[in-house]
């Protein structure tokens, strides 16, 4: 059973112990074409929101560059049946405030890539 981690990234670490040697191209391309589908953009996103939620912390950046970077993932996540709360997100009105809906906003993109990782994983082994 996959639990709070991904099956993406348990690829991710399998990419990277293929590439100690020259051996296994194929399965090397393979995962590749996976990280650059449109289900590794999806990871990728959340990635940048996991990324966002250390930048709240940082009184380097001010909420309207945090606003801005929910909009630009706001059109990415909104090409997958995901709910997606970005656009609520950003009206927030501090940055504090936003934590928890960005945090509930990763659970739900890590739920569907946690089962379409799993699916195509049934599909193909």
């Amino acid at each position: 059973m996959i639990n709070e981690g991904n099956l993406m990234n348990a690829l991710k670490r399998r990419y990277s112990l293929l590439n100690l040697d020259n051996k296994n191209k194929m399965i090397r391309d393979k995962l590749i074409d996976y990280f650059n589908s449109p289900i590794g953009l999806l990871n990728r996103s959340k990635a940048v929101l996991e990324t966002l939620l250390v930048v709240i912390q940082s009184p380097k950046f001010d909420i309207d560059e945090i606003r801005n970077s929910l909009q630009l993932l706001k059109e990415i996540i909104s090409d997958f049946p995901v709910e997606n709360n970005l656009e609520m997100i950003s009206m927030i009105k501090t940055k504090e405030l936003m934590k928890l809906p960005i945090y509930k906003q990763i659970n739900r993109l890590k739920m569907y890539i946690n089962e379409h990782d799993l699916n195509m994983f049934k599909k193909k082994y």
